[in-house]
């Protein structure tokens, strides 16, 4: 699918949806028009594309970088910086009729999604809270809802070279410390020895598990949002996934 080169409205959308493969720089070149807000709000976009293909790859520490200079972009009133870092805040909505203000706000959103997401990481993976089994598992469950379960990266021809599609040893760990050191930047490496212990299937089976058992976002602490926030569809769908596992295999259990 190409955006139409004079709708960003359409980019707008795909961000909120997850579907970070449909703003490439080639696609977005048309869409910078004759303003410097729009021009602005492109490269704007770029940012957070590129952020979400980072956690495609398992660089969540990559995409808190790009998301923080993303949210430095904002215009002021969508931005507070604290402790050396930018957040994205959300103001009222602007009128409607002042479209550009509307899509600056609505990646203004996205952006704040992003960041509460890796926030709620940055509080489940503090040292000491996790073993390193369950390390992975949280790296499984980030998998799946930036890998496996997202149909973006299918449907359209993305440049895969840097994400792997299959939960091999390598890179789950790879997630997983990177999580890790999202919380601790000195956090050591999770070893192999950790995944030959665990094993891909008993992995598989307990993010499901996680999945299944937590809601589709925290309604509580750092990763909660309000509830008229777009949900990425590879979140969703992930979480659908796990749901209906659950129900099937309580369906199915045999009486006591």
């Amino acid at each position: 699918m190409t955006a139409p080169a004079w709708d960003l409205s359409v980019t707008t959308r795909a961000l909120e949806r997850g579907n970070w493969p449909l703003l490439t720089p080639a696609a977005l070149q048309g869409l910078a028009g004759p303003t410097e807000d729009r021009a602005r709000l492109v490269t704007l976009q770029l940012a957070v594309a590129e952020s979400m293909r980072c956690q495609a790859e398992g660089w969540a520490t990559s995409a808190d970088e790009r998301l923080d200079m993303a949210a430095r972009a904002l215009p002021t009133a969508f931005r507070r910086s604290e402790r050396g870092r930018c957040f994205a805040v959300l103001p009222a909505p602007p009128h409607d009729d002042d479209v550009i203000a509307m899509l600056v706000w609505r990646t203004a959103r996205v952006i704040y999604r992003e960041q509460r997401g890796l926030d709620e990481h940055r509080a489940r993976l503090r040292p000491g809270r996790l073993s390193p089994h369950e390390i992975l598992v949280v790296a499984f469950v980030e998998f799946l809802r930036w890998v496996e379960c997202d149909y973006f990266l299918t449907t359209h021809h993305v440049d895969g070279r840097r994400i792997c599609f299959e939960p091999r040893s390598a890179s789950i760990r790879q997630r997983a410390t990177d999580l890790c050191q999202l919380a601790e930047p000195l956090a050591g490496s999770i070893p192999a020895g950790v995944w030959r212990g665990s094993g891909t299937a008993r992995l598989r089976t307990e993010a499901l598990v996680l999945l299944a058992d937590g809601d589709l976002v925290p309604r509580h602490g750092p990763g909660a949002l309000p509830p008229a926030i777009p949900v990425r569809c590879g979140r969703v769908e992930a979480h659908r996934r796990a749901r209906q596992r659950a129900n099937d295999l309580d369906h199915d259990a045999p009486p006591r």
